[in-house]
């Protein structure tokens, strides 16, 4: 995991509004997060470009849920209950759902 491989997550086109790596880091549990979604996104052997969500909404949403899941297990005291409930986020991912679950709305 590299800076560079963060800089080209925030600069990939989402399906979904998105927050800026400016707001991502004001909350501890969301950095982690996204660390472990871009660690896992690469480890399931894609490429971080700017399509590399919209292209492949599956695996992202996989990411996604291995980077929740990982909060979950690791969250504890009142600032993981905020971070769990996504109200202090303000991270639409966690928010609105994942992408495949806004596919299965239609």
């Amino acid at each position: 995991m590299s800076a560079e491989d963060v800089a080209k997550w925030f600069e990939a086109d989402t399906l979904y509004p998105d927050v800026t790596l400016d707001e991502v880091l004001k909350n501890t549990w969301i950095v982690v997060h996204e660390i472990v979604e871009i660690d896992a996104v690469k480890k399931a052997g894609l490429i971080l470009a700017r399509d590399v969500i919209v292209a492949n909404p599956e695996e992202v949403d996989r990411a996604n849920h291995e980077a929740a899941t990982n909060r979950v297990e690791n969250c504890s005291g009142k600032e993981g209950r905020c971070a769990l409930e996504g109200q202090d986020s303000g991270h639409p991912k966690l928010e609105q759902g994942s992408p495949s679950s806004a596919r299965d709305e239609s």
